[in-house]
């Protein structure tokens, strides 16, 4: 382990500094630097149930995994592409979990509106296109930054329009808030919350009353991040506080615990 710490080390003092992510589900105003490239992937895990063959309900994980290409157009305007990959399960399941996401892709921009410092709370504006094998969605995200010392805060105010290929439209609420201690230059400790809120447009014909995968759905915990310089990785565990007497069932897809890491390395 110390050997492969001394390694990181090395590359983030042999290179420009990263862009990192202290906070897995909330982002910063801060942009790439223009002309910089950075590749992240993400990773997100969610315990839920499913239904075998036999039709019995059984422990499922489900996967969600996307890779970004960042890049800087100017010092304050960040590109980003994505492609995002759900893996589907075996033949031996006959019911699992609608996924948060789908196979695709994603393009968006982030603008930082001053340089960095140079108001008393850092903003940014964000739009998002995707596209996947279930929906075309777009979103928009106000992004709030203020650092106190070895504290950094950011807020995420976040809005969907999501409209499914297999009938049904939405406004999807994801607001997000958390705090990130620097301990070193290397290593960040924070706290973040959370929130997933559907609000049906035009109900999908498949589904009466109110489906629990539209919640409201409450998410807190602990973050970590190493940051190697050019290298970095951030990792959360989530648990949900909301609806906890509701008995998990096939289909679900906001399991009692949601588990992010991301890996960002600048080229």
């Amino acid at each position: 382990m110390k050997r492969v710490l001394g390694v990181l080390s090395l590359l983030g003092a042999t290179a420009a500094a990263a862009h990192p992510r202290a906070l897995p589900m909330s982002y910063f105003a801060s942009t790439e630097p223009k002309g910089e490239v950075e590749l992240e992937q993400y990773v997100d895990l969610v315990p839920t149930v499913a239904r075998n063959g036999s039709g019995d309900y059984v422990g499922y994980l489900e996967t969600l995994l996307a890779t970004e290409l960042e890049y800087g157009i100017t010092d304050r305007l960040e590109l980003g592409v994505y492609v995002t990959l759900v893996p589907q399960p075996g033949d031996g399941f006959n019911s699992t979990p609608q996924a948060i996401s789908g196979n695709g892709m994603k393009a968006r921009l982030k603008w930082s509106l001053a340089e960095e410092g140079s108001w008393p709370i850092d903003v940014a504006l964000y739009g998002e296109l995707v596209f996947n094998h279930r929906e075309a969605e777009v979103e928009l995200k106000a992004i709030f930054e203020r650092q106190l010392g070895i504290a950094r805060l950011a807020l995420n105010l976040v809005a969907e329009l999501e409209s499914y290929w297999a009938g049904g439209r939405e406004l999807v609420l994801n607001p997000s808030f958390g705090v990130t201690f620097e301990v070193t230059k290397m290593v960040h400790l924070g706290l973040e919350y959370w929130l997933h809120l559907e609000l049906p447009i035009v109900r999908p014909p498949n589904i009466n009353g109110w489906a629990f995968n539209w919640g409201p759905h409450h998410y807190v915990g602990p973050a970590v991040m190493l940051d190697f310089g050019r290298v970095w990785w951030a990792a959360a565990a989530y648990v949900r506080v909301s609806q906890g007497e509701h008995a998990l069932v096939p289909g679900d897809a906001y399991g009692q615990l949601w588990v992010r890491t991301v890996v960002g390395v600048t080229l």
